[in-house]
């Protein structure tokens, strides 16, 4: 309960203090258990990345979830989306969502 609630803080403070909302939630990455309801914040956080171009913020945004929890794929599909097509960065979203259904 307490990570849902987390998770409500970060994507509403994302609107006011992106850069308030990325301190928060990598202060949320602690333990998988307590991450995996935070999918919703991490896709908000790098939607907003996305849209002023900031693409290695938003890949790194999308690591930040510790091995076992729930691998934010929504967000890690728009970012692959979004890069070019012969930009390598591609390559290290799509062998990070690889590597988590593993």
């Amino acid at each position: 309960m307490r990570s849902a609630h987390q998770s409500e803080v970060v994507q509403a403070m994302a609107d006011i203090s992106l850069p308030a909302a990325i301190e928060l939630l990598r202060s949320m990455t602690n333990r998988a258990g307590d991450f995996d309801n935070q999918t919703s914040a991490i896709g908000k956080v790098t939607q907003l990345l996305l849209s002023k171009g900031e693409f290695d913020r938003a890949i790194e945004i999308v690591n930040l979830v510790p091995e076992g929890a729930d691998y934010p794929y929504r967000a890690a599909e728009r970012i692959f989306a979004k890069l070019a097509l012969e930009d390598s960065r591609r390559l290290i979203v799509f062998g990070n969502a690889r590597l988590a259904l593993a």
